[in-house]
């Protein structure tokens, strides 16, 4: 969302098994200096449904559409910006030749569909050479569902499951920056937002021939939840090597009153011209996604009790000890040692191994009912970031992260959490050759590699009985898949046209060139009588053309 070129028009086209791309920028007109930018996408593998294999039964299909207007004005600047996208994978298990789908159950068809807009519009303002402010309004929808039908023993699909869900968001947000002198500068500021939600699930009832809903509740933003927020800080500069950076921030929910007080302190010393250490600390709140406070139980005459409306904020103190050094004038070294407390965690109220700190692991909302803010997490753990900005031809990245994720559940029991791999290296590296004043080939490499994701067994016992995967929730998190590994490389050649308004690029590029398979999941085998791993992307070819003009 950047500006685009307020002096000349360019346009861009994109082809690759990325997608079709557009993109245009430019002025209004020459004697304005405001700008657009436009872009649009739409998928390629959507035309080649039946021609290629991406490890599922289904292919992502996508459009997006996004745009920026910049109006510069005398003391000040207006602008507008939108973003819009429309995309599904249909994953069948009634496709002929289909064997055990990556994300499905076996004996399903699953349609996973979502659209998103969000647009805004944003004014800043300069009052003086020392203090300026900025607005913004935004709004954000977006909508999402699942279709899930089961097949009879012909492979006749049968209407099961139909699950809908839409959220909406309204904000006004803005803060006033101010500096006092060349050693005090300070910002206060405010963030007001609008929630609402409907979220509909249904289950295919066979007897009145059509779905029947097992969850039908909404907030529209007239009768949803406001959540206020509102914040200072200053910049204090002792002298030229040590600042100090303190806070306040302050959250109140209105649905059920949670309000929470949030000191905040940075101290940042440049030790030298190439070194700098730093030290932070804050108190931080997160609410609870928005449907969590509005799940209960369905009370016999029809009537839902909302168990979790009086959930409050899970608080963490977080603290951070960076160091970062240029080692030359184009390489960087940065490491970080991190500590974070979590707290007052929405737990269940009988002793259980369930905690909304492993929200977004699996599918779906996520959360359970009659939560209580009981729960607790620890997170610590060391980084190191060593990277080569581009000079001579050359760049590279290299990160290292190692780290425990821990939580408790209403159990009191210790556990890994869902995204406790322990450690997760990434390297990058890059090299340019000229052929000529015009034209340059490029290779790029990218290694990855992980502690394998953690996973709750299979109840295989369970799973014969139901006739699908159920989980031993009592073992929740305590077994780990063999380490990730995953290697890509690139191949570019690039050439610009000789009046250096046009330059082309195609390239070729290879995910996951070992073909290293690494385990997505386990699934129960209702055909097989067992519990299967499934995989995740194997090797995958793509290519693209890119021209600007």
């Amino acid at each position: 969302m950047r500006n685009g070129n307020n002096e000349h028009h360019e346009f861009l086209f994109q082809v690759g098994f990325n997608g079709f791309e557009l993109g245009a920028e430019g002025p209004f007109s020459k004697n304005s200096k405001a700008s657009y930018l436009a872009n649009f996408r739409y998928s390629t593998l959507e035309l080649m449904d039946d021609i290629i294999d991406v490890g599922t039964t289904g292919v992502p299909k996508y459009k997006d559409l996004s745009f920026k207007l910049n109006f510069p004005m005398k003391k000040g600047r207006i602008s507008v910006f939108a973003l819009a996208g429309d995309s599904e994978i249909a994953m069948l298990d009634s496709k002929d030749g289909n064997e055990q789908d990556l994300y499905t159950d076996e004996g399903q068809d699953l349609t996973n569909r979502s659209r998103m807009a969000a647009s805004g519009i944003s004014y800043t303002g300069y009052l003086n050479e020392h203090s300026y402010f900025k607005l913004n309004l935004s709004g954000v929808y977006q909508d999402g569902g699942t279709l899930i039908d089961t097949l009879d023993v012909a492979g006749v699909p049968h209407p099961n499951i139909d699950h809908n869900y839409t959220d909406y968001k309204a904000s006004l947000s803005g803060y006033l920056h101010t500096k006092y002198s060349s050693h005090l500068s300070a910002r206060f500021g405010f963030v007001a937002d609008r929630l609402g939600f409907d979220l509909l699930s249904q289950e295919f009832n066979t007897a009145d021939n059509d779905f029947r809903p097992f969850i039908d509740f909404s907030k529209g933003l007239g009768d949803g939840v406001s959540l206020y927020q509102t914040y200072a800080q200053a910049t204090w500069h002792l002298n030229d090597q040590l600042s100090i950076i303190p806070g306040i921030h302050f959250s109140y929910l209105d649905v059920n009153s949670s309000a929470s007080l949030e000191p905040r302190l940075g101290l940042s010393w440049q030790i030298a011209g190439n070194q700098k250490l730093s030290l932070g600390y804050g108190l931080h709140s997160k609410t609870q996604t928005l449907p969590t406070y509005f799940i209960g139980t369905w009370q016999p005459d029809g009537t839902l009790t909302e168990t979790n409306k009086e959930l409050g904020f899970t608080r963490s103190h977080q603290m951070v000890l960076g160091y970062d050094r240029y080692l030359s004038a184009n390489t960087r070294l940065k490491t970080e040692v991190y500590y974070q407390s979590v707290f007052d965690v929405p737990v269940e109220i009988p002793e259980t191994s369930f905690s909304m700190l492993n929200t977004g692991a699996s599918w779906g909302v996520g959360a359970q009912d009659s939560l209580v803010n009981t729960g607790t997490g620890t997170n610590y753990g060391l980084e190191f970031t060593l990277e080569r900005f581009f000079s001579r031809n050359i760049y590279y990245l290299a990160t290292v992260s190692l780290f425990e994720s821990k939580y408790k559940g209403s159990d009191g029991v210790e556990r890994n959490t869902a995204f406790n791999g322990n450690y997760v290296v990434n390297t990058l590296v890059g090299k340019e050759f000229t052929i000529n004043s015009r034209s340059a080939f490029n290779i790029d490499l990218k290694l990855s590699i992980a502690g394998g994701k953690r996973y709750t067994p299979v109840d295989l016992e369970a799973s014969m009985a139901a006739g699908e995967t159920k989980y031993d929730d009592s073992k929740a998190f305590s077994e780990q898949f063999d380490p990730f590994f995953k290697a890509d490389i690139k191949f570019g050649y690039r050439l610009n046209g000789k009046n250096k308004r046009v330059s082309q690029e195609w390239q070729f590029y290879v995910e996951n060139f070992t073909n290293h398979e690494n385990v997505l999941a386990q699934v129960y085998s209702k055909s097989e009588n067992k519990v299967n791993e499934v995989y995740q992307l194997g090797f995958f070819p793509m290519m693209q053309y890119r021209i600007h003009f």
